[in-house]
């Protein structure tokens, strides 16, 4: 009985991991802060960090593109349907530059 038991809490415990997992995986990535913004990510701030060295010297909110996201760049595969002025997409909040609401491309 008590080998059922633990056999039943294993199952129980990996099920309950792999819903997680896939849930997790299914949501759009979480904010990242780094100091380029890798091939078909998007990033919804930016500002200066010595951190990331010259000639840049810039550290990006970095995100998965989603729909209806409002980011700084339009990655490939991805198009906009709006676009408003912003201070998130300068280096700490200096001169307004545009803000783009998402849609996947196609």
């Amino acid at each position: 009985m008590r080998k059922l038991r633990t056999t039943l809490t294993t199952a129980a415990v990996t099920l309950m991991a792999a819903g997680g997992l896939s849930l997790g995986t299914a949501a759009p990535a979480h904010a990242a802060w780094q100091c380029s913004v890798p091939p078909g990510m998007t990033y919804t701030w930016k500002t200066w960090d010595a951190g990331c060295g010259v000639p840049n010297g810039m550290s990006y909110n970095v995100v998965a593109p989603s729909e209806g996201l409002w980011a700084c760049l339009v990655p490939v595969g991805w198009n906009w349907t709006d676009s408003r002025s912003s201070s998130l997409c300068s280096a700490n909040g200096g001169f307004p530059t545009t803000e783009y609401r998402l849609t996947r491309a196609g």
